[in-house]
């Protein structure tokens, strides 16, 4: 493996294999299987990604989960075990949930990236074109990589959530609406799996103009935009939203559930502590809900209108409206939650 990746084999605390056997009256060596465990798990980083485990019993697979799990183990050890698991182990058997801990679909690392590392250095291990995971990547320092290095975000395609967090001050903005109107641009097909998107900006180079780039990406049902460029909730801005496919008010969309996830977090440790105030866009929207199908339909219900007349003459046969239910506001606090807490 490239040492330049060498993260995804670190991992802080220490691993001791396998948890000795005690009770009156056991004797003698331990068994194989404890003994392979073992050997297996002192060298579970010399194990390249090409030489799977799928070969392994169902049963053996379960116990170095098992073993593995109480421990720190680096996010190679976690992809080397967590795709031969699910295939013996369905995450959603009810079978599986009693015998595997529920613990091994998910994999959380924060990560505090040097100055003089590349953006691919973390999202290449973190990349799986055969979705055998999806991935969460939170990152609270743009500014230490280029433009063109976010860019290629859009290009993951197992990427579910992501949060950028562009707050320093410092440095020029990355998060501006340029970069979202350039994630439409370096790929043909942005990122075919992203369901929630959450950008928070210092600079007024981030406006409600990256909502209507952000109605391209096709699974994209959840969007958060937070700057000072961000004008209070109105009427008439509801109206654009929905022209773009998306709803200002409402509850917020339930984001499906996903049973292998890993989240990385990229930190900045000399983040600032006072920031300007901020106003808070939330949007949302249902699955397969964009701008061209919101037009279509306003299309297809203009031609079905009924002229004035007819209107008039079957006002009285129309049963009595029902009482709407007042509609409640979605405050950012969930979708914080989702991401983590941003670190100050």
């Amino acid at each position: 493996m490239n040492d330049k990746y060498a993260w995804v084999l670190c991992k802080p605390g220490t691993l001791t294999f396998p948890r000795g056997r005690s009770g009156k009256g056991v004797k003698g060596p331990r068994s194989l299987l404890a003994m392979t465990l073992r050997i297996l798990g002192n060298n579970i980083n010399r194990v390249s990604e090409s030489e799977d485990l799928s070969d392994l019993p169902k049963k053996v697979l379960v116990a170095l989960a098992k073993e593995l799990l109480p421990r720190s183990i680096s996010f190679h050890a976690w992809k080397l075990l967590i795709k031969p698991l699910a295939q013996a182990c369905h995450p959603d058997d009810p079978e599986t949930k009693s015998i595997v801990p529920q613990d091994v679909w998910h994999y959380l690392e924060k990560l505090y990236p040097p100055p003089a590392c590349d953006l691919s250095v973390y999202t290449f291990p973190l990349t799986s074109p055969s979705l055998d995971f999806v991935a969460k990547l939170s990152i609270l320092a743009p500014s230490r990589f280029p433009t063109h290095q976010v860019l290629s975000l859009s290009g993951m395609p197992n990427l579910r959530i992501l949060h950028i967090d562009d707050t320093q001050g410092e440095a020029a903005p990355v998060v501006t609406d340029r970069l979202v109107r350039g994630w439409n641009e370096a790929s043909p097909r942005p990122f075919p799996i992203l369901e929630s998107l959450l950008l928070e900006s210092d600079s007024d180079q981030l406006s409600v103009q990256a909502a209507e780039y952000a109605s391209k990406f096709a699974a994209l049902r959840d969007l958060g935009i937070c700057s000072p460029s961000i004008p209070q909730t109105s009427r008439k801005g509801a109206e654009v939203y929905r022209r773009w496919g998306w709803h200002a008010e409402g509850e917020r969309p339930i984001i499906s559930p996903s049973s292998i996830e890993a989240h990385v977090i990229l930190c900045d440790p000399s983040r600032r502590a006072n920031r300007p105030q901020r106003n808070t866009l939330q949007l949302h929207r249902t699955r397969g809900q964009g701008a061209d199908n919101n037009n279509n339909n306003d299309n297809n219900n203009n031609s079905t209108k009924r002229k004035p007349e007819d209107q008039n003459d079957r006002k009285s046969d129309k049963p009595p409206r029902p009482s709407k239910k007042p509609r409640q506001t979605q405050n950012m606090r969930a979708l914080l939650l989702e991401f983590g807490t941003p670190g100050v």
